[in-house]
């Protein structure tokens, strides 16, 4: 009885070929990484968009706000990680803590996250009304410098920069006026504590006037008559 051969299947043999050519079956794509957008807006108080804020991620710069604060950011990277944003805030502006930014997967009809990031003002502006009781025509210093004087009814506006809570002081110089009775207390300062907005700020000082006491003095006695000359 003859025995049959067995024949050997050709499709079998293609994986046996490939791996002996020194091919590899391809990778499997990993579906963990993403990108993803996050839209950014800097402002320097509410409702005020800073433009030129520099976004920085690992230390290169990949977005600068626009006029109105708004800035769009693609970011790479395994769902899940959190990539940090440092904003870099124009001169006059103090930068914020960095932004920290979660990379998840969206769906197609998401809208991009929205972060916000303050650029507070360095510095603010304040608009203050010195108003005084029997103090017209007072030179008003700051820093030893003039920069104001009450007008005929004791009023005056001042405007400084201070930084905030710095202790902003005037003095009212009584010292230098001349042709007027003396004003109790003599040369005050008035000072108040700036805040973190700009605003208008009112100080009040009134005054004693000294007047001048009025001293009498008596008539002075005749002088006596001579005495008669004998002759």
């Amino acid at each position: 009885m003859k025995q049959q051969s067995k024949k050997t299947d050709p499709f079998v043999l293609v994986p046996v070929l490939l791996l002996a050519m020194g091919c590899s079956a391809p990778e499997t794509e990993d579906h963990s990484k993403l990108s993803m957008t996050a839209d950014i807006l800097v402002t320097s108080d509410p409702g005020h968009g800073l433009g030129g804020a520099e976004l920085l991620a690992s230390e290169q710069r990949v977005a600068t706000t626009s006029d109105d604060g708004r800035a769009s950011v693609d970011l790479e990277g395994v769902e899940g990680d959190t990539v940090t944003l440092t904003v870099r805030c124009p001169a006059g502006f103090e930068s914020p803590a960095p932004v920290r930014v979660a990379l998840r997967r969206l769906s197609k009809d998401s809208r991009p996250p929205r972060f916000d990031a303050r650029c507070a003002p360095t510095e603010r502006t304040f608009v203050v009304g010195i108003r005084t009781e029997n103090g017209p025509d007072l030179p008003i210093y700051r820093f030893g410098k003039l920069v104001g004087r009450t007008d005929a009814s004791g009023a005056a506006h001042v405007i400084v920069r201070a930084k905030a809570n710095e202790h902003v002081s005037f003095t009212l110089d009584t010292k230098r006026v001349e042709r007027r009775p003396a004003l109790r207390p003599e040369s005050p300062t008035l000072t108040f504590v700036a805040s973190d907005r700009d605003e208008v700020v009112v100080l009040e000082q009134r005054f004693e006037v000294e007047r001048a006491v009025a001293v009498r003095r008596s008539a002075p006695a005749p002088a006596p008559l001579p005495a008669p000359t004998r002759i």
